[in-house]
Formats: structure tokens, C-alpha cells, sequence
């Protein structure tokens, strides 16, 4: 066993020694031609953009997301009885409801957060964009700063406002309709964003955020996040934009 060794010792030491007196090649640096670029550029729009199968968001679908989310809670059939199961059946076809309608849905969670008594709430926005017309379905349970939406028509701002879900028994809301142009940047912003601009009001510190309205606007946000040493833990940034109607759309 030791001469095998150190004839794997050898052989190694042999092979570095001869490696190290040869001289390195120039390798030529690999890059993509102007017409790869452009296939990959088009691949990754149509993936992230299509589905391979378009599925209507109809009950026969809301059934198959209620049967696949009691499945993954309980494969194994350990935890539910068929009484449970039965008791859930009234909102197998319902779910595709509950996500096309926005008000309807913060109601529901409104009513079961206080039915849990957590003395708990939560400010949420909630929207459903329907790509086909360009629509936007949504309902605001506290949500502030309110969603700005960008277009070459200027910035306009989102009020439809409820109150936060989860706090008042009586709250009620509406879901509200807009007709999206066919350029847009939509942003909506945590409220932890005015914690840490550097703006003296809130005035000042809404002004700034109407004003961003482009990729580069929303690049000098984050560079005061960045520049903020402590940020809270609530910073948070969605922003959706259509550079113009797409095929298929």
C-alpha cells in the first residue's frame, strides 16, 4: 500500500512539475454571436411573458386548486375526516371567484381574522391585471402610500382607500376597475419606504415618490436604501411594467 502511494505521489508531483514548465496557451474568450443574443433575448421574453397552455380561471380550475391545496396539506390522509373534507366542499368552485373579486376576498379575510380574535391587522393591497384587456381589478384593505401608476399621461395615484384588514367588524370593500394604457409602470410602496426617506414631511417624502415614474427612478430609490444604514424590516417595492401591447396579449 505505501508504494502504491508513493508511486501516486510521484506521479502527481511529475505531472505539476512538467505542467508548470510548459508554457500557458492563450485562450480566445467565448462570446455569444449578435444573432444567439438576440434568440436568447426573445427565448427569455417568451418564457417569462407566456404560458405554454393558457387556462381559463373558471370553476373546473378552481376545483383542481382546492383538490391539489387539500392534497399537499394532507396527502397522507392522517389529519381530516371526510367531515371536514365535506364541510370545505361548498368553496371548491368558489375560488376562482374569490380571486377575481378583490373586495369580496379582504371581506372574507377581514371577517376570519376577528372571528380568530389574534388582535391582529393587516394593511393589504390586492389586484388581479387581466393581460387580454389590460384591466386592472383591485381593492385596497390599508394600503399607504396608495399605488402610483405611471404613463405617458403623467403619474396618477390610486386612492380608493379602505381600512386595514383584520380591524373593524364593519369595514367593507369595494373592488374598483382601471383601465391600464398600454405603456405603464405601476409601483406600490410599504409604508416602511417613508421611514426612511430623507425628506422632512410626508409631503415632501409622497413628492419624491411620485416623481421616480421610470426604471432609473426607481434605481435612486433603492439607492437610499441602500445608503440607509439600519433600514426597517418592512421596505418593500413591487412595480409592474408593459413596454407596449404584446402578441398574444
Amino acid at each position: 500500500m505505501r508504494i502504491r502511494l508513493l508511486c501516486i505521489a510521484f506521479a502527481l508531483s511529475l505531472a505539476a512539475h512538467t505542467a508548470s514548465g510548459l508554457e500557458t496557451p492563450q485562450l480566445t474568450e467565448l462570446k455569444p454571436a449578435q444573432q444567439q443574443s438576440q434568440a436568447a433575448r426573445l427565448a427569455a421574453a417568451l418564457l417569462t411573458r407566456f404560458h405554454y397552455k393558457a387556462m381559463p380561471l373558471d370553476d373546473a380550475m378552481s376545483e383542481k386548486i382546492f383538490d391539489h391545496y387539500l392534497k399537499s396539506l394532507d396527502s397522507e390522509k392522517f389529519f381530516f375526516v371526510q367531515a371536514d373534507i365535506d364541510q370545505w366542499s361548498g368553496a371548491r368552485t368558489q375560488l376562482d371567484d374569490a380571486i377575481l373579486n378583490p373586495g369580496a376576498l379582504l371581506e372574507r379575510l377581514n371577517s376570519d381574522l376577528l372571528n380568530e380574535d389574534l388582535e391582529k391587522h393587516v394593511s393589504m393591497f390586492y389586484g388581479v391585471l387581466n393581460r387580454s384587456k389590460n384591466l386592472l381589478r383591485f381593492s385596497n384593505g390599508g394600503q399607504f402610500p396608495s399605488p402610483f401608476l405611471w404613463s405617458a399621461q403623467g403619474v396618477e395615484v390610486l386612492r380608493e382607500q379602505g381600512a386595514a384588514v383584520g380591524l373593524f367588524p364593519f369595514a367593507r370593500y369595494g373592488t374598483y376597475e382601471k383601465r391600464l394604457p398600454a405603456r405603464f409602470l405601476l409601483a406600490i410602496f410599504s409604508d416602511g419606504v417613508l421611514d426612511i426617506l430623507p425628506q422632512p414631511t410626508l409631503q415632501h417624502k409622497l413628492a419624491f415618490l411620485r416623481s421616480l415614474g421610470s426604471d432609473s427612478g426607481i434605481g435612486r430609490f433603492m439607492s437610499v436604501v441602500q445608503t440607509n444604514a439600519q433600514p426597517p424590516d418592512d421596505v418593500t417595492i413591487l412595480s409592474i411594467k408593459r413596454e407596449g401591447a404584446q402578441h398574444g396579449d
